[in-house]
């Protein structure tokens, strides 16, 4: 009783202490006449009965209220037995309280509650029932007992809506309604069936046997609605369950990765059960492996390999503490019970999704199936995320095949065309050092000029083709990377006979990627010569112009052209009219034009096909021009002139580092010189300077590094790259660094001098 608030106590006391008064008055004026006692027995009997087996309904707001039918031997006893009659009551509630063992002060309470209500339905029956006629009997009868059934449903529902109140905070008037609102039907239907047991007994004693049946039939219908409101609530909580578990669903087949599937898994199944923690363990080659976890505490080590036993069972595992100590190794358990839901496809497990509760719990065979089954779609999902990742790198490498295929075509002609390049440069070194005539040495050095121009753009090409890893787009001019792919492959085409004829237009840079316009221009190009080989040679035509506000690439042959009935299937992926399954001698993969129109579609292009059969076939790449102005400005910016400079060279390729400086000394710059990163540390310190120029990979100390140490120093620093092979990774995290931009090797002075002045508008170089 401490327990209760002081005012709830005030409200018992008061209460015990009216319902003494009331009896002692009661009792005092009218002493009980026990007539007969095993009739009085019988009575007490048959009302402990009615009060002990209840019903529990719930109201508006989720509480429970008890319900009994010993409404009906109350009104009973009103009307047969007087005051004899809360005797009966008082001890009937006191033995049904005690076989339920409730608390002392709740039987005093219920008891005084009880005589209470009793003596005053007694009041009211007595006051207004006519003497000598039948209990309840005539109009007057149905008066009595409306007017003793309203005392009843007012003066009880009354009294305990109040101690509830005190008890827990809330309007006594609210708890009254609700109440009411809740037991009023019942009521009215078990009171009168106590005033019609009441008549028949002053009729006859025995009538009221058949009578009592409709009494138990109306506990039977309460027991039906108690029934009924337990599967609906039971319907509402998996309702709930099923919306959540949709949630899940829904969310599982909108990941294609296994790794969130897994976490949105675990997260809305911990959601679910009220997890306090939750994880993943994985079987990886029969070897389980923690995935993913959370909120498991520090003093827990997971031995995930004590999993395998658990998970090979296949059913939703339910681990009471001491289960958990033994699988973990504790001396106690953090948690009351440990859920562990395999994930298992077709008889494989796959692992186990574990869920950690504070509380026990009794999950139910329906549980168990729900749990299992949405277990088993998760698993699926899991496994087509995992076999789509793998479809995903096997596409990757199916790309890059394909790639390395059309390059590998014109593989012989590449190294031949580097021999005669380099021949022609030793050639005419040769004939420079032996000659004394400044005109001839001048005619030297511009032929080997020439011939290192055409090894970039083929090893530039080449770089761009066949670089691995992300698409890396930028403002660049179309027509580069078209050059750059032709002069891979324009002097082995001319051994089979195939011409390349140009016809260039001035069009805008655009945003764009390089190396993947350089790869469909090769496959087209490649497709184009398998096309005029038959035939022992023939024209490709390559015209770039801009059209509105499109650049357009069209690239045409002379060959035997392609049936207009494949026309609409060229771009789908492994249909070929070349090898076995085109009827030609020329080997295909069929996976050229659809890579190539993947390509333009996410570049915002178009890609179209014209041909006729023994005509040839023309090719029209369209795409879009984007930041055509900043292509302008940038020009404007380049016409500018640049003020002499104070510029550190590092390099560790001593020729490379002293042609550079040279180069630069010669349009008026002071220059230094640096073999590598520590060196030029030492050197920038000494004599600060407003321009680095530095390569990337050098022993000791490389360009990245050297940037973070110079920008420790000075944060305004200014540092050009310059590189020959560097990975797309390195340059973006030197540009990321603060680095002013890239230069590629090998480059002429105007190209540098170019990406200083770009470098120093773009991020406002201080002159000194």
């Amino acid at each position: 009783m401490r327990s209760l608030p002081l005012s709830a106590r005030w409200y018992l006391v008061m209460l015990w202490s009216f319902a003494a008064l009331l009896l002692g008055i009661t009792f005092l004026q009218r002493p009980p006449f026990f007539h007969d006692v095993p009739l009085l027995l019988l009575w007490l009997l048959l009302f402990v009965v009615a009060d002990y087996f209840g019903v529990e309904f719930e109201n508006t707001d989720g509480a429970h209220v008890m319900m009994t039918v010993s409404e009906a031997p109350t009104i009973f006893l009103v009307a047969t037995s007087g005051v004899a009659g809360v005797a009966i009551v008082m001890i009937g509630t006191l033995i049904t309280d005690l076989l339920r063992r409730c608390v002392w002060y709740r039987c005093l309470f219920n008891m005084a509650e009880r005589s209470v209500t009793f003596l005053a339905m007694l009041f009211v029956y007595e006051t207004l029932h006519v003497p000598n006629t039948l209990p309840f009997s005539g109009f007057q009868g149905l008066i009595t007992l409306a007017a003793t059934a309203g005392i009843y449903a007012v003066t009880n529902t009354l009294l305990v809506a109040t101690i509830i109140a005190l008890t827990s905070g809330q309007s006594v008037l609210k708890l009254f309604r609700d109440s009411f609102r809740t037991v009023h039907s019942v009521h009215s239907i078990i009171l009168p069936l106590g005033a019609v047991l009441a008549a028949l007994w002053q009729v006859n004693p025995w009538l009221v046997l058949p009578a009592v049946v409709p009494l138990l039939m109306e506990y039977r219908t309460l027991k039906t609605v108690e029934a009924w409101q337990a599967e609906s609530r039971r319907s509402k909580a998996l309702a709930n369950t099923l919306e959540r578990l949709q949630d899940t669903a829904t969310a599982m087949i909108a990941s294609l990765e296994p790794t969130p599937l897994l976490e949105t898994v675990r997260t809305q199944l911990a959601a679910l059960m009220e997890a306090s923690a939750s994880w993943v363990v994985l079987l990886d080659e029969k070897q389980p492996r923690l995935f993913s976890d959370r909120d498991i505490p520090s003093v827990i080590s997971l031995d995930v390999a004590g999993y395998l036993t658990e998970l090979q069972q296949q059913g939703v595992r339910q681990l009471d503490p001491a289960a958990i100590m033994r699988l973990h190794g504790l001396a106690d358990s953090p948690w009351q019970a440990l859920v562990i839901i395999p994930l298992a496809v077709e008889q494989r497990v796959l692992g186990g999704i574990c869920l950690a509760l504070d509380q026990a719990i009794m999950l139910g065979e329906a549980d168990r199936r729900i749990l299992l089954a949405f277990a088993a779609q998760a698993a699926l999902a899991m496994e087509h995320a995992q076999l789509f990742e793998e479809l995903r790198h096997k596409q990757d490498e199916l790309i890059r095949s394909s790639k390395l295929a059309a390059l590998g075509t014109f593989s012989a002609g590449i190294a031949h065309e580097f021999n005669n390049l380099l021949a022609g440069i030793l050639g005419y070194a040769e004939i420079g050092l032996s000659s004394e005539d400044i005109a001839t040495k001048d005619e030297a050095l511009e032929v080997s000029v020439r011939s290192c121009l055409r090894g970039r753009s083929i090893t530039s090409g080449l770089l761009t083709f066949a670089r691995r890893g992300d698409p890396q787009r930028g403002l660049h001019q179309i027509r580069e990377a078209v050059e750059d792919t032709l002069a891979l492959v324009e002097r082995e085409l001319a051994k089979v006979n195939i011409r390349i004829e140009r016809q260039y237009q001035l069009v805008p840079s655009t945003i764009c990627d390089p190396g993947q316009l350089s790869q469909v221009v090769l496959n087209l190009v490649t497709n184009a010569r398998d096309a005029m080989l038959e035939q022992g040679g023939g024209l490709i035509t390559v015209v770039l112009a801009q059209r509105a506000e499109q650049i357009e690439l069209a690239i045409s042959d002379t060959g035997s052209g392609i049936p207009e009935h494949l026309l609409k299937e060229v771009f789908q992926p492994f249909m070929t009219t070349k090898g076995a399954l085109g009827g030609s001698s020329t080997p295909g993969t069929g996976l050229g034009l659809a890579i190539s129109y993947g390509i333009i579609q996410s570049h915002g292009g178009a890609i179209t096909i014209d041909s006729q059969v023994g005509h040839g076939t023309t090719v029209t790449i369209r795409l879009p021009i984007i930041n055509e102005t900043m292509a302008e400005r940038e020009r404007e910016l380049l016409l500018e002139p640049l003020p002499a400079l104070r510029i550190l060279i590092v390099d560790d390729d001593e020729v490379v580092a002293e042609s550079v400086a040279r180069l630069l000394e010669g349009q008026g710059h002071q220059v230094g010189l640096a073999k590598d990163g520590e060196a030029a540390l030492w050197s920038y310190c000494k004599e600060p300077f407003d321009l680095v120029v530095s390569d990337i990979v050098m022993p000791s100390m490389g360009g990245i590094e050297l940037l973070q140490q110079l920008r420790a120093i000075n944060p305004q620093v200014q540092m050009l790259i310059m590189t020959g092979k560097a990975l797309p990774n390195q340059i973006e995290q030197m540009l990321r660094a603060g680095a002013l931009g890239v230069v590629k090797k090998p480059f002429v002075v105007d190209e540098l001098l170019a990406a200083i002045a770009r470098g120093a508008h773009t991020r406002m170089l201080s002159i000194g």
